[in-house]
């Protein structure tokens, strides 16, 4: 049974791979969310060519990337189009190292990945993930990114079936796990960083006091910032996506629209991800 359920998933796989045959997706979304038919099933894939993650199954966005080969397609190539050897790029809300993995190779031994990452169970993978794949240019940080040094609790609804999910605001019924948080200001003068290319931030609602916590940090490097924007759990929080914009607005920065060069790829239509940039940047 064992064997014939690993065929059938990469039969599967190798189906949808075929236009005909997109549709076996809604198969895969009900298999996921409404059944246990996931659990326990985990598969090495080896990503663009270049990067290797053993990937739960049972977690939906994992799920994605297995079956579909690409999760967020446009922004890992929009960063490849943005981010290069020697250049320093910061991770916020790892998971299990979809971004930080594949950019360590975008940076080079030269370059550096500063992958934030505060709960156990994501932690514990994208380690992991980076020991797969030999990776030495990876500072891997159990912390959560905040607006100051302090304590607070972590949430998970299992129900889910999405590790993206983790937050520190409540979901009903769940034990919290208290980590560590710091801010990015803090954080890198500490560790002497001196140069900045790309953030990355994706945390599930504790986005604008991130923001908070890396003000000189921005206004110093003026990075291109990738940061969800997602108003359904913003409403848990005492903040909005008005503040947000805000914040940029007032240290100089502006949302704007990111082109592919190389690619005719486009943000999809449900991303929450917004990107912002220093106003009269190079990319202007």
């Amino acid at each position: 049974m064992f064997k014939f359920k690993k065929k059938l998933i990469l039969g599967v796989k190798l189906a949808l791979s075929i236009p005909l045959f997109n549709r076996l997706f809604i198969l895969i979304r009900y298999l996921n969310t409404k059944t246990s038919f996931f659990n326990n099933e985990y598969q090495l894939f080896h990503f663009k060519n270049l990067v290797y993650f053993n990937l739960d199954l049972n977690d939906w966005i994992q799920n994605q990337l297995f079956f579909l080969n690409k999760y967020e397609d446009f922004e890992l190539n929009f960063i490849s189009e943005n981010v290069k050897d020697g250049d320093v790029f910061v991770d916020v809300g790892a998971n299990f190292g979809l971004y930080s993995v594949f950019c360590s190779k975008l940076v080079g031994v030269k370059g550096k990945v500063i992958s934030f990452e505060p709960f156990s169970k994501n932690f514990k993978v994208l380690a992991e993930n980076v020991k797969l794949n030999n990776i030495e240019n990876i500072q891997l940080e159990r912390l959560a990114v905040a607006d100051k040094n302090s304590i607070i609790n972590l949430f998970y609804d299992k129900n889910e079936k999405n590790l993206g999910m983790v937050s520190s605001y409540y979901f009903k019924n769940e034990e919290p796990e208290k980590v560590s948080t710091i801010s990015l200001d803090i954080y890198l003068s500490n560790n002497k960083i001196d140069s900045l290319k790309y953030v990355k931030i994706d945390i599930e609602g504790g986005e604008y006091l991130a923001l908070i916590g890396m003000v000189n940090t921005l206004k110093k490097f003026k990075p291109i910032v990738q940061i969800e924007i997602n108003d359904a759990i913003l409403v848990k929080t005492d903040y909005n996506s008005f503040d947000i914009e805000r914040f940029f607005n007032e240290i100089g920065f502006e949302i704007f629209n990111p082109v592919l060069t190389n690619s005719r790829i486009s943000l999809n239509k449900y991303s929450k991800n917004c990107f912002f940039r220093a106003k009269f940047s190079e990319f202007n």
